[in-house]
């Protein structure tokens, strides 16, 4: 009787840190899911980045908008456009935003998913999301939906 005890603690026990695993695993994977999305964000935004500086460097002059950096459409400094595995979605144009209290131009992704958002602020040491763009890099609600920025 001792032993059928025994066994039935020990199985017992084996579940619960089976558990205990599965739940730290399952969140470590979730972390670094939304790390990754983070990084394809930031490596898209700062591709884009680099065509546009050497769009102006080549033409002289700022692009109007995505296109004109396009192999096809435009100057030949961008090769396609970067695709979020996130699902955000990069902002055809060049907006200008407030960043830190100065009007500036920035190259965006919008509909950042939530959960991305908040990893990429976490990255840059930021809490949240905030209401308005702040650093060169980040991540904001603007009231309708979280816009990952970069500036120029």
């Amino acid at each position: 009787m001792t032993y059928l005890i025994l066994g039935i603690i020990g199985i017992v026990l084996a579940s619960a840190a089976a558990l205990v695993v599965l739940n730290y695993g399952g969140d470590y994977f979730l972390d670094a899911y939304s790390d990754a999305d983070v990084m394809d964000i930031e490596n898209g935004l700062t591709n884009v980045l680099a065509a546009y500086r050497l769009h102006q460097i080549k033409l002289g002059a700022p692009p109007a908008n995505i296109n004109a950096m396009l192999s096809g459409t435009g100057s030949g400094t961008l090769e396609t456009l970067p695709s979020f595995h996130s699902g955000a979605l990069l902002n055809s144009g060049f907006d200008t935003i407030t960043v830190d209290g100065s009007p500036r131009r920035v190259i965006s992704a919008v509909r950042v998913p939530q959960p991305v958002c908040v990893a990429m602020n976490l990255k840059l040491n930021r809490n949240a999301i905030p209401s308005s763009a702040t650093g060169d890099l980040g991540c904001f609600y603007n009231g309708s939906m979280n816009i990952a920025y970069k500036t120029v």
